[in-house]
């Protein structure tokens, strides 16, 4: 979902006083492969993350060194559910 489909989908639960923030970080690509468990090796993993198409939130660069960096966005999103008084 994106920031605003996650944001509409807030509302139409009828959560208020919705607030949403995006934090842009960046993950090394070697730090991030090396701390995970996976299925593939490091070399593929390499190539099908350069070969994909960007996406917001996930955007892998090439540095002049050669490492991989990838450009990230967190999104919080908080909403206030409504107190219903009985009469």
């Amino acid at each position: 979902m994106t920031s605003g489909e996650l944001a509409d989908w807030f509302a139409s639960l009828g959560l208020e006083e919705i607030r949403l923030r995006e934090e842009p970080f960046v993950l090394d690509f070697d730090e991030w492969f090396d701390r995970g468990t996976p299925g593939e090796s490091k070399e593929n993993t390499r190539r099908h993350l350069l070969a994909g198409p960007p996406a917001r939130g996930f955007h892998a660069t090439v540095q002049p060194s050669g490492r991989i960096s990838i450009a990230c966005i967190r999104t919080l999103i908080r909403g206030v559910k409504p107190i219903r008084q009985s009469i």
